[in-house]
């Protein structure tokens, strides 16, 4: 801080930025000493909160919350931070105060009522999840995210038919974004319906060229279909799009695996934990495909 030692905010994100390269005392040191330039601030707070609330530290990143929260009371975003980590940390009768509140005091912040109505169909409150998503659509008709949160609960359900025709809602209102047809393609393959999955997975990707991720969904739903050389090319063609990626290779491994291509899967699940070596999972499915091998050859020796 040699150029201006007073700039809080340049402190703040340099403490976000040392959070997420897992250098956590040093990110408390910059957002402590951001706060002490500027006792007023609730970013140091807030960006604090969301890094406990990422490691699962319910509790304490919602005493940061709070202190965000006292500095700027009117502020949505940090009353839906604090809601959203009290219904993760189990008090949901808390975290329904939080968002009655914060829509008492914007009463046309239609995305806290979706955010609201996650929360309740989240712990089993069906109905009341319906009103609120409803209420949301009311208040902006052009908004996709209720009917998205909507679909999103129903696919869960398993409720497939039902899930497509809320996120052919949402892709309505919102036709060029490449995650609601990816959604609606989902909620189609699980129907049943591949015809329709393939439409959507492809207007996802006229929507978004560069969505790697789509192409490595369509890949397995390929794949689940017996389609395997049509399913190695959109896996092939994800990798090529974000080298660094490791869902491609993980699912590639997945598919020769469980179709009795052991020894193939194993070069996939390298390639996998090679970008991502700190996954257990994926460490877990090499190991497995090694042992399996090394377990072939030693009754074959028998």
């Amino acid at each position: 801080m040699k150029c201006n030692p007073y700039a809080w905010d340049a402190l703040s994100d340099w403490g976000t930025l040392l959070a997420n390269n897992g250098r956590e005392s040093e990110a408390f040191a910059k957002w402590t000493a951001a706060v002490a330039v500027n006792p007023a601030a609730s970013g140091p707070y807030n960006a604090w909160g969301n890094y406990l609330y990422e490691r699962s530290e319910y509790r304490k990143a919602a005493e940061l919350y709070r202190q965000a929260i006292s500095r700027r009371p009117y502020d949505v975003t940090l009353h839906l931070n604090l809601a959203n980590d009290l219904s993760a940390a189990g008090d949901i009768p808390a975290a329904q105060r939080e968002y009655e509140e914060t829509f008492k005091a914007n009463p046309y912040e239609w995305g806290v009522l979706s955010d609201w109505g996650t929360l309740l169909a989240n712990n089993h409150m069906e109905s009341e999840a319906i009103a609120k998503w409803n209420a949301a659509a009311v208040l902006n008709p052009a908004a996709s995210e209720p009917y998205t949160e909507w679909g999103k609960y129903l696919y869960q359900q398993h409720m497939y038919i039902k899930a497509a025709e809320r996120y052919r809602q949402a892709i309505s209102r919102h036709p060029h974004d490449a995650v609601l047809h990816s959604n609606l393609a989902s909620a189609l393959s699980a129907a049943g319906d591949f015809p329709g999955a393939d439409h959507e997975y492809d207007e996802a990707l006229k929507a978004n060229p560069y969505a790697w991720g789509v192409l490595s969904d369509w890949g397995t739903l390929l794949a689940n279909n017996g389609r395997e050389t049509q399913a190695i090319v959109k896996w092939e063609a994800a990798a090529a799009l974000n080298p660094a990626a490791w869902e491609p290779y993980n699912r590639w491994g997945n598919y020769l695996y469980e179709n009795g291509d052991v020894k193939g899967s194993i070069s996939k699940y390298r390639a996998a934990v090679a970008r991502n070596p700190k996954d257990a999972v994926l460490r877990g499915n090499l190991k497995s495909a090694v042992e399996h091998v090394i377990g072939a050859r030693t009754k074959g020796k028998k």
